[in-house]
């Protein structure tokens, strides 16, 4: 049980309405194959605003709240959820694998490229909505 005036810190995988999100979700099968169980269980996944109530419903009071992966994935996370038959689905899409496959294939320029498109998906992190971000990590105090 936390003490008042206690903190708790929790990273917490999302529901999101992004357009990465929006597109996964327009097939459905290929959504609950690579997305729920894929990914080991993602099932009940709600909203950042919807966690955050629940949070405060229950006497926490989010003191820290960061999203991540709003717009701008990782390289990898998104190569490992995108390249199967979703690839099929989208010339943009296959464009994007390709690009970032290409660039996984020297580890210098892998770790260049993750480094830069970390920093961005950071800046562009914070400008976005709360309800864009693929997950949020939460710092609460106990009032």
């Amino acid at each position: 049980m936390l003490k008042k005036g206690g903190l708790c810190a929790h990273v917490i995988e999302t529901d999101s309405n992004n357009f990465i999100n929006g597109f996964a979700k327009k097939y459905p099968d290929l959504y609950q194959k690579y997305f729920i169980e894929g990914i080991g269980g993602h099932f009940g996944l709600e909203p950042p605003t919807v966690v955050l109530q629940r949070f405060i419903s229950v006497g926490l009071k989010p003191v820290s709240v960061r999203k991540y992966y709003s717009y701008v994935w990782d390289i990898e996370s998104f190569i490992a959820l995108f390249d199967n038959e979703y690839k099929d689905k989208s010339l943009l899409l296959r464009t994007v694998l390709s690009l970032y496959k290409l660039l996984c294939r020297n580890f210098i320029i892998k770790v260049m490229s993750v480094t830069i498109l970390g920093f961005f998906s950071y800046l562009v992190d914070i400008i976005s909505p709360l309800d864009k971000a693929e997950g949020i990590m939460v710092i609460c105090a106990k009032e």
